[in-house]
């Protein structure tokens, strides 16, 4: 009887590591499969904004910058928008190799 009793005891403990498992399997694939929708989403939205990039060029980048940057000068933040259209740009070149139109 004894022996019976260390086989069933094993194999529930068997039964329940295997649930234990079988639940962080469930729970890290439900983490990977948030990570990636996550993942996708910055893809396409990266997407996105290189079409655009590309139906536009930099130079409409460049005037939505100026523009900025003249309403900062009549506010007073002139630096802080031309820091912000410096970024910009050095993300451009740094991206695709884009260059600004003079």
């Amino acid at each position: 009887m004894t022996a019976e009793k260390v086989k069933a005891d094993t194999a529930e403990e068997a039964r329940k590591a295997a649930e234990e498992t079988r639940q962080i399997s469930t729970s890290a694939l439900n983490v990977a499969q948030t990570n990636y929708s996550e993942a996708q989403s910055i893809v396409d939205t990266l997407i996105s904004e290189s079409e655009w990039m590309r139906n536009h060029g930099v130079a409409a980048l460049d005037q939505a910058v100026a523009a900025l940057t003249d309403v900062a000068r009549v506010v007073g933040h002139r630096s802080g928008y031309l820091e912000c259209a410096q970024h910009v740009e050095e993300a451009c070149i740094s991206i695709s190799g884009l260059t600004t139109v003079p």
